[in-house]
């Protein structure tokens, strides 16, 4: 996912920030998945914050195997692998996260399992993203296939639950772009498609949000009243073989890199539909405009890395949550107006006040 606002954190919390996180009430456990390390099982988890995990579903581990042909036309990459032979979690060479995403509905687990992944090589870089099938394992037990299309780990969600219908962005030609947006309803009676040629996708305080042609919209659960969000003051540009992006979804709203203007940070208020010109930052994760405060990815050694807060000056209040990726460390929520940081290390599910 994007560039210039962050490097090597953005890709990452794009694929994870709040959206594999179901919601919760405070007594309810949280699904959340995990991917394959030496120490962890990979899967889907439930757990409360700070307690005790248990495993729902385990992802089978595979070594990847490079194929010449994409088992879907994709016509904006060209280096393909797919499951190979069966591996396990302390092999250095393996598919580690074979189940990706997790929504519930009832006692009915929505997830989305890895098919293959597609990336762009080339001389300006390379960029690309996961295949992913939607599968459902309901109350009894029983796994299903949820639908023959197809869906890319590239958007902010893969697959989203809502208003008794499950949400997601169709892979027509890419995995990096030209999106359709699916409604299909939990009873498997209805689909329709919402939108068409999107490059980003999700879903916030009960409204989609789509990224086309470089702007920002919005629409209705049930799709209608698409509007462009015209107070969205920079162009946003997603990730693709030979560019990074330049924003961010978080929590709260949407942090773009006005490339049209030197050094320029514009914040996007879901809450509001108004943006606001930040006086800088760089890795901005979510913000709030009533205290001007940020949290941020910033780097805090060789080795680790760490989410702060800073004041609008830039200027370091605290170290919220000091980490290291390959600890198997996840961000799903940071809500910097409620002060809580949602993640995990692994299998276990934590949430750290501020």
């Amino acid at each position: 996912m994007k560039r210039s606002l962050i490097t090597v954190f953005t890709f990452v919390l794009g694929l994870c920030l709040f959206f594999p996180y179901t919601g919760k009430a405070a007594a309810n456990p949280t699904y959340f998945t995990a991917e394959a390390n030496k120490t962890t099982v990979p899967g889907i988890y439930k757990s409360t914050p700070n307690g005790k995990a248990s495993l729902v579903l385990k992802g089978a581990i595979f070594k990847p195997k490079t194929i010449t042909s994409p088992l879907i036309k994709l016509t904006d990459t060209n280096f393909f692998q797919t499951n190979g032979k069966a591996g396990n979690k302390e092999d250095e060479n393996i598919i580690s996260k074979p189940i990706q995403d997790v929504q519930t509905s009832g006692k009915d687990i929505y997830y989305t399992k890895f098919l293959m992944s597609a990336m762009y090589a080339g001389s300006c870089g390379g960029g690309g993203g996961d295949i992913l099938e939607v599968f459902k394992k309901s109350a009894s037990g029983k796994v299903t296939k949820v639908t023959s299309d197809k869906v890319s780990s590239h958007t902010e969600q893969s697959i989203k639950v809502a208003n008794s219908s499950l949400y997601y962005p169709k892979v027509e030609d890419q995995v990096m772009g030209n999106f359709s947006i699916v409604r299909l309803t939990l009873n498997g009676k209805s689909k329709k498609t919402l939108i068409k040629k999107v490059d980003d996708f999700w879903i916030q305080q009960n409204k989609i949000y789509v990224i086309k042609d470089e702007a920002l919209y919005k629409m209705n659960l049930d799709g209608s009243s698409l509007k462009k969000q015209t107070d969205m003051q920079a162009k946003l540009y997603d990730a693709s073989g030979c560019d990074e992006g330049n924003y961010m979804v978080s929590k709260n709203g949407v942090t773009a890199a006005n490339w049209d203007k030197s050094n320029e940070i514009v914040y996007y208020q879901f809450s509001t539909g108004k943006t606001s010109k930040l006086s800088g930052g760089d890795g901005i994760i979510d913000v709030n405009l009533k205290t001007k405060k940020y949290l941020a990815f910033s780097y805090d050694d060789d080795e680790n890395s760490a989410i702060s807060l800073f004041d609008f000056k830039g200027k370091l209040i605290k170290k919220v949550k000091v980490f290291n990726w390959d600890n198997g460390f996840k961000l799903i929520s940071a809500d910097a107006i409620k002060g809580e940081l949602l993640y995990s290390e692994g299998s276990k599910l934590k949430l750290t006040k501020f």
